[in-house]
């Protein structure tokens, strides 16, 4: 078991682990704070929490307010794709007492539509001379006529053009979504494009993709916590909670990462699904600039200041 022990070495410690993490937090609050400067009066400077007197009740503060933040940024994305104000109220009574979900579903088919016929003519020519002489030239002389034929290759092809369809929609579901009543959509996309083949199959791209895509996440924590009427978040820990024990270690809080942890895995399935669309115009020979889709330059509000 030598291999063994010397593993341990090599293996990060789950010390080093947070450290480091900590130190990737740190260097990221810090491009963020240049970025927050220049959107903030010169009056106003933005200081990590460890850096500003503060007592211990400022930390709840601190983390009621960084969650705050956070949920009205969520919403506030839901907004950018179509939310509604009356569906963020029907959302809102709906978390109340039923489990409120939002549900991205994408769908694509394809079918033959038609076949063209054309002729495509060689590049390369081929010339035939054909030398007759009159009976009056049988002594030899000059020959009268002289007759050169050019011919090509003309080669017959069939194109197979097939249409292409693909749907996506995100719609917030209340319980199992039965009924229609119980179902709100947020967006909805359609698109259909043309592709062109020699053969009599669709492209190759489109027999090994998947025809479908579902993901589901609950978000029933996030309208529990958002008021309709206020447009405002509501987040609050409640610090006489038998359970509460310091500002990052109670039910609230816990709660609330549960929401943003499983917010965020579904947010990458859908956005890496989303991506691979773009996999098409790159196998089709189009090119596309994708910077904007980046989020390497997104603004984040949510700052620990």
């Amino acid at each position: 078991f030598d291999w063994l022990e010397r593993s341990k070495f090599l293996l990060p410690t789950e010390g080093s682990l947070r450290r480091a993490m900590s130190a990737s937090f740190e260097s990221k609050l810090h491009a963020a704070l240049e970025r927050v400067r220049t959107v903030l009066n010169t009056n106003k400077v933005p200081c990590l929490p460890a850096d500003v007197h503060h007592q211990y009740q400022d930390k709840y503060f601190l983390a009621e307010s960084m969650t705050n933040v956070a949920v009205a940024s969520q919403v506030n994305a839901l907004a950018s794709l179509g939310l509604s104000k009356e569906q963020l109220a029907q959302l809102r009574a709906w978390a109340i007492n039923s489990r409120v979900s939002l549900r991205f579903t994408y769908r694509e088919e394809y079918a033959l539509e038609r076949e063209e016929a054309r002729e495509v003519e060689s590049p390369s020519r081929v010339h035939t001379e054909t030398t007759e002489t009159t009976p009056e030239d049988t002594d030899g002389g000059p020959p009268s006529a002289t007759t050169v034929v050019e011919s090509r290759v003309v080669t017959k092809i069939t194109d197979y053009f097939w249409g292409f369809n693909a749907t996506y929609e995100l719609v917030a579901i209340q319980g199992v979504g039965k009924e229609p009543g119980d179902r709100l959509q947020v967006l909805s996309r359609t698109c259909h494009t043309e592709l062109k083949t020699t053969v009599t199959l669709p492209p190759p791209f489109l027999l090994n993709r998947k025809q479908q895509f579902e993901r589901e996440v609950d978000i029933t924590w996030l309208f529990k916590h958002f008021s309709a009427e206020s447009l405002a978040p509501s987040f609050e820990i409640h610090r006489d909670h038998a359970k509460c024990q310091t500002p990052r270690r109670n039910p609230e809080i816990s709660d609330a990462c549960r929401h943003f942890a499983g917010l965020r895995d579904w947010s990458s399935k859908v956005a890496d699904w989303l991506r691979s669309l773009f996999n098409i115009s790159t196998v089709l020979g189009i090119p596309q600039d994708l910077s904007p889709l980046s989020s390497s330059n997104a603004f984040v509000p949510v700052l620990p200041m």
